[in-house]
């Protein structure tokens, strides 16, 4: 939708991406200046194995709620492309063995703007997954990934980072938020958290 009206998006039953390069919200880097409120909802599982998808390309709050499980096997999904506000709602699981999710995600623009990520259900990465919370790195915002699920597991040589890892004064934020035991599982040494407070 390259109009600068808000934008609504309801996907009944279960999506799965494979490949393409996939905007909603305009195209990031198109010239266009017509970034406006995106609202996703999808009913069912949302499968993503390929290619770009950015749910929310230029500036404008985003809000995506995802009803069914979340599964990601490679590519790259980006929830916030620009500035603006971001809320995703994973309503069920989420297992990523392969590809990138970015919290924040554009090639120069910063953004103050905080993107906020809920998994309400069993949380795993593993695998070769990566979690990037911004890959700019005069960003500002302190983005949040907040885990409701029983389970977390990670291992394999998948990572959760930041830009400036190891260096950087801005951190992402991962929140075991559920009320109630969390059993967590590491099943390699070799998954990494940079850049990535962690509170329980």
């Amino acid at each position: 939708n390259v109009a600068s009206g808000a934008e609504t998006t309801t996907i009944t039953g279960n999506v799965t991406i494979s490949n393409g390069d996939n905007s909603f919200n305009v195209v990031q880097n198109s010239g266009l200046t017509t970034g406006h409120a995106c609202t996703i909802n999808i009913t069912g599982n949302f499968t993503f194995s390929g290619g770009i998808t950015n749910l929310s390309s230029m500036t404008g709050v985003l809000t995506a709620t995802v009803t069914g499980a979340v599964s990601i096997s490679g590519g790259t999904l980006i929830a916030k492309g620009d500035v603006g506000v971001g809320t995703v709602n994973f309503n069920s699981t989420y297992t990523q063995t392969a590809g990138s999710f970015f919290l924040h995600n554009h090639p120069t623009t910063l953004t103050a703007n905080v993107t906020t990520v809920n998994v309400q259900g069993n949380f795993s990465q593993t695998g070769t997954g990566i979690i990037n919370f911004d890959n700019v790195a005069t960003s500002s915002a302190t983005n949040v990934l907040n885990l409701f699920g029983a389970t977390y597991t990670v291992g394999g040589t998948a990572s959760m980072t930041h830009a400036l890892a190891g260096t950087g004064t801005v951190f992402g934020d991962l929140h075991f938020a559920r009320t109630g035991t969390t059993t967590f599982s590491r099943t390699a040494t070799t998954h990494s958290i940079q850049q990535v407070k962690q509170y329980v």
